[in-house]
């Protein structure tokens, strides 16, 4: 029978529930939801007003950064000449002409025959001396080893391969590892790209105690360059320090700081060490068939950067081999000659013939540089000279202007960012016949909206100031829709027009609308903000009634198993009933039957 069954009483379990839920629960559950929905509407109105905020500081920045200062350059001829303007540029016009663009030094070796065998064997070490725009002078030491099977070919690309994977290196005199140094106490500075560093040494015991301490206090204090000991070279016994830096890019000066001069006694004592790589690119290539031929071009154009000095090291024969062994000497390359003679693709360093240097006109002065990237002529503004003109061809005009397309993008950026959070305000507190906004009655969002409301109307700016009112500049609010540039003519005029009086209307120090609004605005944002004070109040309703209902539910669950254990114990005796119904039954029966 059907009351004898699990699913009776389940189904009786279920349906009391239900009605107990209904009538202790309902209304708590949608009190509960109401204050979960308030609150999560607050998170979502936070995050606009911090948008909001972030796009209203730009707009009150008065630093160099900020958007008001931002410049823009335009050129008359954009194919000769390109500028750009940094905000610290100053608005100004200038003209350029262009007669020489600037070139990269070049050096090429004779041509050689490809398949010849020169022989030469051991190590080879030559130098560099390039210029880096001031002074000192960058040096890079090349050193390459070599067996004497190497054919021309092979030895030049073995010489470009060195200097394209050079890096700054210098090594210390070989010293007697067992011998006593007796230098005592020593300070220097090792200069790693423009940043020192000062290796203090104790001294004392022998030259390889000394050189491992060295090693130790270099590469824990010096960033930028490594330090090892080499043991045995050149004969058991010896030792040596040799440092490298571990960027291509940084040069390495040693200098003796004070007490015993161990900078001079090692012989580290270098100036501006770079690696090659760093400063010239090398190339080995054939002019044709059978012949092999080297370049060395430096990195950096212009006559300042310019291949100073290029020699063997005492010893060495390999550029003397390929005619480059030119010391600072500057011949001419010359491919007229049989073979070629090496020497200098641009070999005239004179202010007035020098091919390496841009030459332009610039505001009717005669102007060089070492780049065809200006940036050192006008401040915050860099020129771009892209080709060579000739006298048919009109001057450049370089013009600089407040970036007025930079201007109107933030301030569109700006309305976008007030409406999606006014509309989202308005929308939440309305009400219509059928339906009522969640947060209408909120005091918080309420007096949000009216902060809003009122940058339609108000009056920001300077007392003196040209503009007072958005709407003077093209600007309309709509309480139905928001902000917008209704007028985008008169917004364009007075931004490109009156920059100056649309700058103060928005960031006045004292009155200007980013300025008031952010402070206005900032009131509801953060932490410690009317939002997020308004929301941990709804977030308390939440929990309580959270709470609540935890509390109630395990009411109803309790009352439910209680009721269940009845339903199983009535089961129970129901079942026995029936049982002994049974047996009855069937003992009259057999007694009849007797």
């Amino acid at each position: 029978m059907q009351i004898l069954s699990s699913s009776h009483i389940n189904e009786l379990i279920y349906n009391y529930k239900n009605v107990e839920i209904k009538k202790r629960l309902s209304s708590i559950q949608t009190k509960k939801n109401n204050f979960s929905t308030l609150s999560k509407t607050l998170s979502e109105i936070s995050t606009k007003v911090t948008t909001l905020l972030s796009s209203l500081s730009n707009l009150k920045s008065t630093s160099t950064s900020s958007i008001f200062n931002a410049k823009t350059a335009t050129s008359s001829n954009s194919e000769l000449v390109t500028a750009s303007a940094e905000n610290s540029a100053s608005i100004g016009s200038y003209e350029i002409a262009v007669s020489q663009l600037a070139k990269n030094d070049m050096v090429i070796s004779s041509d050689l025959d490809s398949s010849a065998v020169l022989g030469l064997t051991g190590k080879h070490t030559f130098t560099i001396n390039t210029g880096d725009g001031s002074n000192p002078d960058y040096t890079s030491t090349v050193t390459l080893e070599l067996d004497g099977t190497e054919t021309n070919l092979s030895l030049l690309e073995k010489i470009s391969t060195a200097i394209n994977t050079d890096y700054a290196e210098v090594s210390s005199t070989v010293q007697s590892a067992s011998a006593d140094y007796s230098g005592g106490e020593s300070s220097f500075i090792i200069n790693v790209g423009g940043t020192e560093y000062t290796i203090n040494t104790v001294g004392g015991g022998t030259y390889e105690e000394l050189i491992d301490e060295l090693v130790e206090k270099i590469n824990s204090t010096a960033k930028g360059v490594t330090a090892v000991k080499i043991s045995d070279d050149p004969d058991t016994g010896d030792v040596k320090l040799s440092l490298t830096a571990t960027n291509t890019k940084d040069y390495l000066t040693i200098s003796h700081e004070g007490g015993f001069d161990l900078v001079s006694h090692l012989g580290i004592d270098i100036e501006k060490e770079i690696s090659a790589s760093a400063v010239l690119s090398a190339s080995s290539f054939t002019p044709s068939s059978g012949k092999a031929q080297l370049s060395i071009t430096s990195k950096n154009s212009g006559l300042d950067f310019r291949i100073k000095n290029i020699a063997d090291e005492t010893g060495s024969q390999i550029l003397s081999q390929l005619g480059l062994n030119l010391g600072t000497s500057r011949p001419s390359f010359d491919q007229t000659a049989s073979p070629d003679t090496a020497g200098f693709v641009y070999a005239d360093i004179t202010s007035e013939g020098n091919k390496l240097n841009s030459k332009f006109t610039f505001n009717s002065i005669q102007i060089q540089n070492s780049s065809n990237s200006v940036n050192d002529l006008v401040t915050g503004v860099t020129f771009n000279l892209k080709s060579v003109m000739d006298d048919s061809v009109s001057n450049v005009n370089i013009n600089i202007q407040n970036d007025n397309t930079a201007i109107r993008d933030e301030v569109n950026d700006f309305i976008k960012k007030f409406n999606e959070l006014y509309l989202l305000l308005k929308d939440k507190t309305k009400s219509t016949e059928s339906s009522r906004g969640v947060l209408r009655g909120d005091s918080t969002t309420q007096s949000l909206l009216n902060t809003l409301r009122a940058v339609g109307y108000s009056t920001y700016g300077d007392e003196t100031n040209e503009f007072q009112f958005l709407s003077q500049i093209g600007i309309k609010f709509d309480a139905n829709t928001g902000l917008s540039i209704s007028d985008s003519n008169l917004f364009d005029e007075k931004v490109n027009f009156n920059t100056n009086s649309v700058i103060n209307l928005f960031n006045s120090t004292d009155n200007g609308l980013a300025t008031i609004f952010h402070n206005s605005l900032n009131n509801f944002a953060g932490a410690d903000g009317y939002l997020s004070l308004s929301k941990t109040s709804y977030d308390n309703s939440v929990k309580y009634f959270s709470d609540r209902i935890d509390s109630i539910t395990t009411s109803i669950d309790k009352s439910a198993d209680i009721l269940r254990k009845r339903y199983q114990m009535l089961q129970s005796q129901y079942a026995a009933l029936l049982s002994n119904q049974s047996f009855f039954s069937s003992g009259v029966t057999t007694d009849n039957y007797g």
